[in-house]
């Protein structure tokens, strides 16, 4: 069975879902154009506890941000560039937790590139499941991030 980890769009509005199977991978979605991203769920960096009677519970954390640089070694970046070097990716927030209804906010990246990356140590399962638009111009003011400008 395939499963694929890096997702390159040329102009497509679709949900896309972010995948590592409990590998250390990181896996990205990356679209060739200004982009609106929503995040529809989301399970990045946790395990699940365990009841005394050893059942496996998951506990709704809500999503938390900036885990990057809280030092979080599994997380999700949504941000943008105008190139594909991730070294350069300006990131508007890193995310993480369990969050089955994360907010209504939506990110615009009025950039070349916009990437959802999720990065993965391996000692998590994680997914993140967004909602990918064309952004457009009359989108400025609520822009995220605006690149070359």
């Amino acid at each position: 069975m395939k499963s694929p980890c890096n997702i390159l769009l040329e102009g497509l509005s679709d949900v896309y879902t972010l995948r590592n199977y409990g590998k250390n991978v990181n896996c990205s979605l990356t679209t060739l154009y200004p982009a609106q991203v929503k995040v529809l769920s989301l399970g990045v960096g946790l395990s699940n506890s365990k009841t005394k009677r050893n059942h496996e519970i998951e506990v709704e954390t809500g999503t938390l941000h900036k885990c990057d640089k809280q030092g979080m070694p599994d997380y999700v970046q949504v941000g943008g560039g105008e190139g594909f070097d991730l070294a350069q990716l300006s990131v508007v927030d890193s995310i993480c937790g369990l969050d089955s209804s994360p907010s209504k906010q939506v990110e615009t990246i009025l950039c070349g590139v916009t990437t959802v990356r999720l990065v993965s140590s391996g000692d998590f399962d994680n997914a993140v499941t967004v909602a990918v638009a064309p952004a457009e111009v009359d989108d400025l003011d609520a822009a995220s991030l605006v690149c070359g400008m």
